[in-house]
């Protein structure tokens, strides 16, 4: 049985993978391995934070001990994945165990509590075009999410497709080296206080990206109508060409942010990266 690592005996650039993140799913692909095998591709490459990691090997890597909570954690980084296509997230929610999760991620970032408490503590959703139009159309499921973002962001990426790529965690594993290389300097932009008092589930699930300030997401909000979660990707990312691109709702953010944050947005609703999206003509 596998040890369960005590948060604050953590040692400083070593990659934690929970034990269990390989257990094989029902596709017969386990996640740790995945995202393991897009490690070693990213070592190798040009990418951003990739020099960070380059000297990493066996002796800093850690998959034999469960972490208390997360999923992957690395110095000050700590990620929580949830699955919509194994049930997992649907589970979690409705037995209430993401609500427990989301809680002590947000303690894991208490200086009372915590001896070396962590700086970015986050949950990411893995799903894909089916599955987030059912997480929008189902209320219990993205009020649910909307809750819980406000102690713990949320954040949506997406399969990689296997019949390309034949690894199906690719983009999760981009997202996680994006998230170890900030090692949380971009948290404290925001205030989510804000993000628990507002009353507009709208603006609360465009905080919760973390991609613009209060005052921005409330101009969208307020300048578009949006009064629901279910709004927002309607308009902002489902495609209105017959090409399937995303500019449409780039252009609409535009009205009331950078062209920076703008990208940042609607990388995060989609999971695809913004070099991929072909946002600017």
């Amino acid at each position: 049985m596998s040890k369960t690592l005590d948060i604050d005996d953590r040692e400083r650039n070593v990659f934690y993978i929970d034990a269990r993140e390989f257990n094989k799913s029902k596709s017969g692909y386990d996640r740790g391995t995945g995202v393991l095998e897009y490690f070693y591709d990213f070592q190798k490459s040009n990418r951003k934070f990739a020099k960070d990691f380059k000297k990493y090997d066996e002796s800093n890597i850690v998959t034999n001990k469960n972490l208390p909570i997360g999923d992957y954690l690395h110095n000050d980084v700590c990620v929580e994945v949830k699955e919509y296509r194994t049930g997992d997230l649907m589970d979690s929610i409705r037995g209430k165990r993401l609500a427990t999760q989301s809680h002590e991620l947000f303690k894991l970032r208490n200086r009372e509590l915590y001896e070396h408490p962590l700086r970015d503590c986050r949950i990411l959703v893995m799903t894909d075009g089916d599955g987030f139009e059912h997480i929008k159309n189902s209320p219990d499921v993205y009020k649910g999410l909307l809750n819980f973002g406000g102690e713990t962001p949320v954040d949506y990426v997406n399969y990689t497709n296997m019949y390309t790529n034949g690894n199906p965690y690719e983009h999760l594993g981009d997202s996680l080296m994006h998230l170890f290389g900030m090692n949380g300097s971009q948290i404290g932009r925001q205030s989510h206080v804000s993000m628990i008092k507002n009353t507009n589930p709208a603006i609360t699930g465009l905080l919760s990206l973390d991609t613009m300030n209060s005052s921005e997401c409330k101009k969208v909000c307020d300048g578009e109508g949006f009064t629901t979660w279910s709004q927002i990707p309607d308009i902002l990312i489902n495609p209105k060409t017959d090409e399937e691109d995303y500019v449409y709702g780039y252009n609409l953010l535009l009205k009331y942010t950078t062209p920076k944050k703008a990208e940042k947005t609607i990388s995060k609703m989609t999971g695809i990266p913004i070099k991929w999206l072909h946002l600017k003509d």
